[in-house]
């Protein structure tokens, strides 16, 4: 009888602290292709270079402060973008549970 095989759990990267996590724990950020901003993309399927950031709001203090990370994209995060995180970041807690 074959044994189960242990599904792998896709990791990923967050821009800002670089620490290696399961992508269901990770907020992900596209540029849609042909634009320079960044949009939020709750269902992770959207076309274009996605980028993820970790569920806390030191994470996203540096995004917002870091003239790197802004560089990095090569354009802007949307208003957007930045409500759907924190309300994200609202919606998990006090969003330091997964430092």
């Amino acid at each position: 009888m074959p044994q189960p095989s242990r599904s792998r759990i896709p990791e990923r990267m967050c821009i800002v602290c670089r620490n290696l996590r399961p992508r269901t724990e990770l907020l992900r950020l596209v540029r849609p292709t042909g634009r320079n901003d960044l949009a939020p993309d709750p269902t992770g399927r959207k076309p274009g270079k996605g980028f993820y950031l970790c569920r806390n709001q030191d994470c996203l203090a540096r995004l917002q402060k870091e003239k790197k990370l802004r560089r990095l994209f090569a354009g802007r995060i949307t208003p957007e973008a930045f409500s759907w995180i924190e309300l994200e970041l609202e919606a998990a807690g006090d969003g330091d549970a997964l430092t």
